[in-house]
Parts: structure tokens; sequence; C-alpha cells
């Protein structure tokens, strides 16, 4: 059982960075059940990208650091967005094992988030995409794929040039096909979260790893993890190619391992979960501490932490205990009112919470979002649908807000489309007691 925590006090870090792509072209709401065309921004060397975004996230970190005092008795906990590694391509290709790409970045981050720099922190650094294939370029020309993407790409145009009712059908048609290409894959692709705890990492039984570098898995799919096609003709990894593994979850989501695909684990005393995006919106926490073996006997969930490119806190789908805390990290739309980039605290879509929104700036402003809430009453069932099941209930954290805007390069640039995003800092002179 995990022991008590030496934590008093946490604070929240969020790096809202755009990590949509490039020449975005939106086929449907991209904000709802919406798709892209556009480009993957990203350097043709592998060694080249990796450092290029662990340095930028270094860089963020810093920042945020920067400006907090140090207090042994406050954890940190800093969150970036999905997608916030990919290559050319989309994900990153590789034949074997020993070759994971996930291997080397955790190296590069290593390498910068120690205990000495950062203490008392725990950095979910966005997330990676994957894909383990022989030949990917033999994979993309195969004619199968050609005519997945020359229908969708069809479907994509025609939604354009249609109004009404037309347009209505056509996306559902794509829509439609999408769903039957996600079950009929030619690549199968991995979303994995990256996590370092300076502070060490155990399982919930109190177990310590044996390192303090984990990942967790994504499973769930939207329209929109990929391109449906790349707007300057370039061959690339396409939604309707792919499709996440199948996660087995019926024995819970209880981390035995680093690098298995579970999500909670215990940081310094504190049970934490980490859900990735479009899983949060499928209650995949919800549901599966009710079917974990707590050694407790019951959900402990303390903090429950989303990193996303196109979600905000869920009121169905939060699974922490009550007095625990929910925080997203955003990269793809803003929340509210949409021009401000000014804190906000409110109910938003059920969620009694702050927020802080990222924008570019410009006539199509590249966005994103960071929001926090506490819990007041703990989620009752693992099935929302179910008789006699509840959701959570929400108050607003009292806590103040910072917001540090990070400058623009061309380092930035070569990588993400939608500048340098900004750092949110919830409880620099005022953390939040750990509930």
């Amino acid at each position: 059982m995990t022991s008590k925590s030496p934590y008093s006090h946490l604070r929240f870090i969020g790096f809202a960075i755009p990590t949509v792509p490039a020449d975005i072209v939106p086929v449907g709401d991209p904000n709802g059940p919406g798709a892209v065309a556009g480009t993957y921004r990203a350097l043709n060397n592998f060694d080249q990208d990796i450092e290029a975004r662990a340095d930028l996230l270094d860089e963020a970190a810093q920042a945020a650091f920067a400006k907090l005092p140090a207090d042994d008795s406050v954890l940190n906990i800093f969150v970036a967005p999905e997608f916030y590694w990919h290559g050319t391509k989309g994900p990153y290709a590789y034949s074997d094992e020993n070759s994971d790409p996930v291997r080397a970045i955790m190296s590069a981050l290593e390498q910068r988030f120690t205990s000495e720099k950062y203490p008392n922190a725990l950095f979910v650094l966005g997330s990676v995409i994957t894909t383990q294939v022989d030949d990917l370029d033999h994979v993309l020309a195969d004619p199968q794929v050609q005519v997945r993407n020359d229908l969708v790409q069809a479907f994509g145009k025609s939604w354009h040039g249609s109004t009404g009712a037309l347009r209505a059908k056509v996306f559902s048609l794509m829509e439609d096909f999408i769903q039957f290409a996600h079950a009929n894959p030619k690549l199968e692709v991995r979303n994995r979260a990256l996590i370092i705890s300076t502070v060490g990492a155990n399982q919930v039984t109190g177990q310590a790893f044996d390192s303090s570098s984990l990942t967790t898995e994504k499973y769930f799919a939207s329209n929109e993890d990929f391109l449906l096609w790349d707007v300057t003709g370039a061959s690339v990894v396409t939604e309707q190619a792919v499709a996440y593994p199948v996660l087995d979850l019926s024995g819970g989501d209880l981390k035995t391992t680093e690098e298995d695909s579970k999500a909670i684990f215990d940081v310094g005393g504190i049970t934490t979960g980490v859900e990735i995006c479009l899983d949060h919106s499928d209650q995949r926490l919800r549901k599966s501490t009710f079917a974990s073996p707590w050694p407790s006997g019951h959900n402990a969930l303390q903090l429950h932490l989303i990193p996303s490119c196109g979600m905000q806190i869920q009121p169905a789908s939060v699974a922490a205990q009550a007095g625990g805390i929910a925080f997203n990290c955003d990269g793809q739309y803003a929340l509210g009112d949409v021009t401000s980039t000014k804190p906000e605290s409110g109910t938003l879509s059920g969620v009694a919470s702050t927020h802080v929104n990222y924008s570019s700036g410009g006539d199509a402003p590249y966005q994103a979002h960071t929001q926090i809430t506490r819990v007041l009453t703990g989620a009752q069932g693992g099935n929302s649908e179910q008789v006699g099941s509840h959701d959570a209930t929400f108050v607003v954290p009292d806590t103040d807000v910072t917001v540090i805007d990070l400058p623009d390069s061309d380092k930035v640039s070569e990588v993400f489309a939608g500048g340098a995003g900004a750092i949110h800092i919830y409880g620099a002179t005022k953390p939040l007691p750990v509930g």
C-alpha cells in the first residue's frame, strides 16, 4: 500500500503548446468529430528532431521553475500535450524492439530532467507516436493503402464543395469508412506518454520500479490522430491506414513495470493516473479504477492527469477520489472565451474549474489550453450509464495562476506550427493542498 506522502501541497505546470499539424485543412469540426489534412512538421534527421523537441521542453521547464520558490513540501507536476513527439511521416518508424525510438527519446530526456536540476517533480513530457514495421515506404506504396487515401481525400474535397444535407452525408460516409479502416488497419501505431519522476516511482503496492522513467499507452483512436492526407503530396501515414493496439484492462490499470501499457502508479506517496486524450472521453480511468485490485480495497486515485490534443476535462470521466485533482494540458483548442489568454474560473461543460488559453494570434490562430479542477465528491460506479452510478462533482481550486509567454524562434518553427506556446503555473505562490 502506498505510504504517507512527504508532500503536503501540489503545484501544476502546463506547457500549452499547439501540437497539431501544420498547413491545416479541416474536414468537419476538428474540435469535435472532425479531422484534418495538413503536414507533419518535423526535422528529417531523427536525432536532430528529438534533440530539438527535448531542448524546447527543457527550456519551458527552466522558465517555469525559475519562478518557483524552493519548497520540499510541494510536488511540482509538469504536463505537456499529446503528440508532442512525431516525425515527418507521422509516427517514428522502427524495425525491431531494440531500435524503439522511445528509448532514445527517454535517454535524451533523462539527461535533461534530473533530480538535481528539477527536485520534487513529476514530468509528463507529452506523447510519442511510433510504428514497428520492416519497410514503411513499402506499406505506404501498397495499392490498397493508396485506394484508402484516394477515397478519403475525395470525401474531404467533396465535403468542402458541398452544403447542407449533402455535406453532412459526405462527412458521415467518410467517418464510416475511417471506422472500417481502423478495424482493418495496414499499420499498428502506438501512442505513449513519457513520464519522468525526480522523486522515484512505485507501484501502488509500494514496490519501487527499477527506473523512475515510465510510459503509459493510449488505445482509442479518433478521426484526427493522423492526417487524412498531406497537402504537399508527400507520402505519409494517414488516419485511414492505422489502428492502436488493443489493451487488456480487464484486470485494472495498475502499473507493474515501467514500460507496460497501464496508467496508474505512485509518486511520492501520491497515487497518479495518466490518461491520454480520447481515452479520457472513453472513461478509461473511471472504468479501470473500479476494476483495479487496490491494496486498500477501493479507488485511491488522487491525481488524474490528461495530456491531450483535442480534449478537456469531462465530468463523466474523472476518476480521482474526493479531494483529488484533475489536470488537463491540451495542444489543440481553446476553452470558453477562445480569444482570452487570461485565467478564467467557473463551470465549463459541467466542470467547475480554472483554465487558461494560448493563442498564436492571426486570422487562423493555433491554440492550446490548460484546465484544473478539484473533486468534491468522487464518481460512484465504473460505468456512468449504470443504474446507481453518479459522476464526480467539482469545485474551483483555490490557487493563483501565472502565465509565462515563451519566445518564438526558428528552432521552434522547425518542429511546431503554432509557436512556442506558454507556461501556465497553478500555485506558484499558493500551491494546492493534497486532498
